[in-house]
């Protein structure tokens, strides 16, 4: 059975809430035609693997099965598929069903960490498919990346993607190789990431070029990823070098250890041009395949890393297993470095950096019942640093 229906009712996000309610919008096989039209609810393998989310409002093309007169069976981990930026492919399913020849289509997307990984391709970018023997064929992408080949004989082809301000990207677990039957039809996805890119070199202060230091690059507005992220990184090589690649169009950061919730590396936060804060970091505005050098800067040596050994109990004295630990520099922000924790005596160590201050917060949660307790401001000295840290009731 294959239909196409709009979404009444949502199946819910993340793992679902259930089955979705579909009103049919046109019938492919397997149902009567004059189901067109009807409401059924479907069954979206909501709480599996294979859940796939039905959107309240959105169109699809369904595969499955019938199950009574008001429910269809979606089949689990199937190719059903929204019909928004799919109309090719949909088209493409029809043809098959009326025993045409078999087309080969496909989307291309921009990789684009800026806005949540992948946005699809403009249109009027070139698509190649090339077959075993060197023959091409020639389109271009339409409206939200779609592109289309007809009239091709069976047979395997590459497909590539040029354009001037993208460069194709190999996904491993997506070749671009496809496969077109005698009958039916082959869909395929491209990928392209920007030429646009930032390079410079990074130096001590005494002019020195540093090698091994990660460099990021951030957004400078709020987005998918969110300022505190960065979009890119690249390590710098033995001559203090660094080439950020694929960076998306707009104005930028550029920083060493520069998120504001993870204090990664020894290096001192900073961003170019040589500044402590985000709100005193010079903006970087990149266009669109511009290839952006000269952004050189330097930064302060790295820090002495240090032990912060934190003793966690209730006021009874009792020890408290497997506390939530979070360490806050003296203005607020989130310091604690990925990966650490107290372990179940909770008379662990923290890894920390000599000359800079923390503030220590733990919770902790049985039955029920919550505790909380916030440290004074610790200045870290010396290799060691010990504190104690009493939990209070906070509820019920």
């Amino acid at each position: 059975m294959i239909v196409t229906g709009q979404v009444t009712r949502d199946s819910g996000e993340d793992w679902g809430i259930g089955a979705a309610r579909v009103r049919i919008t046109e019938v492919l096989r397997g149902l009567p035609p004059s189901w067109v039209g009807r409401e059924m609810e479907v069954d979206t393998g909501a709480g599996s693997s294979c859940y796939m989310r039905l959107v309240a409002g959105r169109t699809y093309a369904i595969f499955g099965g019938r199950k009574g007169e008001s429910e269809l069976q979606r089949s689990w981990c199937s190719g059903s598929f929204d019909v928004a930026g799919n109309s090719k492919l949909l088209n493409a399913l029809k043809s098959v069903l009326r025993n045409e020849r078999p087309r080969l289509v496909g989307s291309l997307f921009v990789m684009d960490p800026d806005k949540g990984g992948r946005v699809e391709a403009p249109p009027e970018i070139t698509v190649v498919a090339e077959n075993s023997s060197g023959r091409q064929w020639k389109t271009l992408t339409a409206d939200r990346g779609e592109f289309e080949f007809r009239n091709m004989e069976p047979g395997n082809y590459n497909l590539r993607a040029f354009s001037e301000h993208f460069d194709p990207v190999a996904i491993s677990y997506l070749p671009p190789n496809a496969v077109l039957p005698k009958t039916g039809c082959a869909h395929n996805l491209l990928f392209m990431r920007s030429k646009a890119s930032v390079s410079g070199v990074l130096r001590d202060q005494g002019g020195r070029p540093l090698a091994g230091v990660p460099v990021q690059l951030f957004a400078t507005r709020n987005t998918f990823d969110g300022e505190a992220n960065p979009l890119l990184q690249d390590t710098t090589d033995d001559l203090g070098r660094f080439h950020l690649k694929g960076a998306p169009p707009g104005e930028v950061l550029i920083g060493v250890n520069a998120a504001p919730d993870i204090d990664a590396n020894p290096w001192l936060p900073t961003f170019y041009p040589g500044t402590r804060t985000r709100e005193a970091a010079k903006t970087v505005k990149l266009l669109p395949s511009q290839q952006l050098t000269g952004i050189d800067f330097a930064i302060p040596p790295p820090r002495e890393t240090a032990e912060l050994f934190v003793e966690v109990h209730l006021t009874d004295g009792t020890m408290v297993p497997d506390p939530t630990i979070k360490l806050r520099d003296k203005n607020g922000a989130q310091r604690l470095r990925a990966g650490q924790y107290l372990g179940r005596n909770s008379n662990g160590s923290l890894s920390v950096y000599k000359g800079e201050a923390y503030i220590v917060e733990a919770t902790y949660s049985l039955d029920g019942r919550n505790w909380k307790g916030i440290s004074k401001l610790i200045k870290i000295e010396g290799a060691q640093t010990r504190t104690v840290l009493e939990l209070k009731t906070v509820w019920p």
